[in-house]
């Protein structure tokens, strides 16, 4: 080899250890800039304060038009849509008072009038309406008005009272809303205002007066806020731990505020379907009005399966995982990474991002992998952040998702329950979720002592009145959009174990409770049944162990037995929003015909087919046919809200229905 060779071969030597020097540093810089980045992340902030636009008027395209004040700084009117569509009642319009008259309100077949001060012309307006064959629905009715509702203003209010149903169910139910008093004037009373349980006003809560064409319903309080109310507690009670077990929990807020005498009654969703069945009422020759029902197909249930998960190790979440499957189901999992997870874990997850090198990091105490997250959610499952929030809410929010994320989680399932429960303001916590890109919470959640009965027993129900969800209203009447949906069942409410126990029930013995709530269900109290199976427990451990999984199998069981699905949070939120969003416009009713059309409109992803009810009988005549985009199809029949409807399902497009009746001879 000559001397010039052997100087090219020492250049080459050392231009490899420089080169080699280089990609180390440049590995190095990679793998620093990706775990900076992991440890820095800043989960998205998302805008959603914006208020419904009422600058102007649309074209009459829905059965029932919605009045809401613009200048009126609480206004509910706008949950009054939330109320309609929660029922499945989605043909409605809203519309600015300041922006009508009679000629344009002519072409609504019902009017909605939230609690409202009017002026003069609106006055007019309203009686002319009415005159001219309008059905009117008034809460709180302004005194102008009151003739129209064949009523008049009587002295004082009642607050905190109940109301009372002349006919049918005679079940005092509570009215936190401020109820005003009315002496009727030929109105006939449909429900009465109570002091308490057992001692009435002499008022009515609610009446009906029909006089030639016209038709007007008067509520003495304001339902749409009446139903915040019940759902989201006592908004005095905000940030006050009042029931004596630790923490600001969103059951504070029902602590005093709750008849637990009606726990097993949704009273929240009795107050809403008698507000649809007035409606119907003064419809009843007019326009058969169909609605969508609650749940997928024919189910009138079902289970929402949650559990969450404290750094728990992977094996502790798939036996419950497996446990849903056995039963056809599926579950959520709400999992709280370490929030700040220590120098040595630090270092875990530099090495671990090294190309090559990366399997040298140590295991994480057998916590889920992202591969393990991964499958689970191929399998079906959800996989959600569970954050704690002690040092704030959007701190403990930001702390958790960036943990998410720097363990391959991400990204978070877009529903959440919060670590402990633990609750913020009157809607606060509400706020920061939508803020952070939730969409459904489950943070209301029946445990403690707030929910322990004179008699030392612990009754099961619907703490909220209600077990179906509907979005978050705040304190000015504006919709939050996150979707509120109550926990009924939690092990650490009914179980004896070692960190749970309120009732100090055994594994059978809670889960006979879980048999009778949903037996309630299917008779009528229609509800998600959110179930919480804590994942914390191996099953060595005794006796939690044992009784949390008697009890889990005991539910799923019957569940499957009476026909409930057993979804997830995210499953049960996609059907949802998709429901929430679906409309029945074009609604027609041809009485020479006898012949309804209407067009169903459900935009969005893929979910089970939803289930439109349409009135089995009207105005004296029965259904006899239904063409879904001009093919005959054979609708269940079935009762609900004590009626018979036929039942349709329909895939999330588009559908023209046509239907047909004839005269019952």
């Amino acid at each position: 080899m000559t001397g010039s060779n052997r100087a090219s071969h020492r250049i080459s030597r050392r231009a490899f250890l420089i080169g080699g020097a280089s990609a180390a540093a440049a590995l190095g810089a990679y793998t620093l800039a990706g775990w900076i980045a992991e440890e820095t992340y800043q989960p998205p902030s998302i805008d959603s304060a914006a208020p419904f636009d009422l600058s102007r008027r649309g074209a009459p395209t829905q059965p029932i038009a919605i009045l809401v004040d613009p200048n009126s700084a609480d206004s509910f009117g706008l949950y009054l849509g939330e109320v309609l569509r929660s029922e499945g009642l989605n043909a409605f319009q809203i519309e600015n008072l300041t922006l009508i008259d009679t000629g344009y309100l002519t072409d609504f077949p019902i009017v909605l009038l939230p609690p409202a001060q009017l002026s003069p012309a609106q006055a007019v307006g309203l009686a002319g309406y009415v005159a001219q064959g309008g059905a009117l629905m008034a809460m709180q009715p302004d005194a102008a008005i009151a003739p129209i509702f064949g009523i008049r203003p009587a002295e004082g209010t009642t607050s905190a009272g109940y109301l009372v149903a002349r006919d049918g169910d005679r079940t005092p139910l509570q009215i936190h809303a401020e109820a005003a008093h009315y002496a009727p004037d030929g109105a006939a009373v449909i429900a009465e205002l109570y002091h308490d349980r057992s001692t009435a006003t002499g008022f009515p809560a609610i009446t009906l007066f029909e006089r030639e064409r016209g038709r007007a319903v008067m509520f003495a309080y304001d339902l749409a806020r009446n139903i915040a109310l019940m759902r989201q507690g006592n908004p005095a009670a905000a940030n006050q731990d009042r029931d004596g077990a630790e923490g600001n929990r969103a059951n504070d807020l029902f602590v005093n505020w709750l008849d637990l005498d009606n726990i097993h009654i949704p009273q929240a969703d009795r107050q809403a379907r008698l507000f649809v069945k007035l409606i119907e009422n003064v419809l009843r020759d007019r326009l058969p009005l169909p609605r969508l029902w609650y749940f997928p197909g024919a189910a009138h249930s079902l289970i929402v399966l949650t559990g969450d998960a404290h750094a728990a190790p992977a094996s502790f979440i798939e036996d419950t995982l497996q446990t849903a499957e056995s039963f056809g189901g599926r579950a959520t999992v709400y999992y709280s990474p370490p929030a700040d997870d220590g120098a040595l874990n630090q270092l875990r997850r530099l090495v671990a991002r090294l190309p090559l090198f990366g399997w040298l990091a140590p295991d994480r105490d057998g916590r889920p992998t992202s591969e393990v997250v991964k499958d689970w959610r191929e399998r079906g499952h959800e996989f959600g952040v569970h954050p704690y929030v002690e040092d704030g809410v959007d701190e403990g929010y930001v702390r958790f998702l960036r943990a998410f994320h720097r363990d391959g989680y991400a990204p978070a399932s877009p529903t959440v329950r919060t670590h402990r429960i633990l609750w913020s303001g009157w809607v606060e916590t509400a706020r920061v979720q939508a803020k952070r890109g939730f969409r459904m919470n489950v943070d209301y959640y029946h445990i403690g002592p707030a929910f322990r009965a004179a008699d030392g027993s612990w009754p099961a129900g619907h703490f909220i009145g209600s077990g179906l969800p509907m979005k978050f209203v705040d304190e000015r009447g504006q919709i939050i959009d996150v979707y509120q949906q109550p926990t009924q069942l939690a092990d650490e409410h009914w179980l004896a174990t070692t960190y749970r126990g309120w009732a100090g029930l055994d594994g059978e013995q809670a889960a006979q409770v879980a048999r009778e709530l949903i037996d309630r269900c299917l008779d009528g109290a229609y509800a998600a049944v959110t179930v919480q199976h804590h994942m914390d427990f191996e099953p060595t451990d005794q006796p939690d162990y044992q009784h949390a999984k008697r009890w889990l199998t005991g539910i799923l069981d019957y569940a499957r037995e009476r026909g409930l699905p057993i979804w997830t949070t995210e499953h049960w939120l996609a059907f949802t929003d998709v429901r929430h969003d679906a409309a029945l416009t074009g609604l027609h009713w041809d009485s020479t015909s006898a012949t309804l059309s209407f067009m169903f409109e459900a935009p969005g992803a893929a979910v089970e087919p939803l289930s439109i009810l349409i009135p089995a009988t009207f105005d004296g005549r029965r259904l006899v046919d239904i063409r879904v985009d001009d093919q005959a199809v054979v609708g269940r029949i079935d009762r609900a809200h004590g009626q018979e409807y036929a039942w349709v399902t329909a895939a999330a497009e588009s559908h023209r229905f046509l239907v047909n009746y004839e005269v019952v001879s």
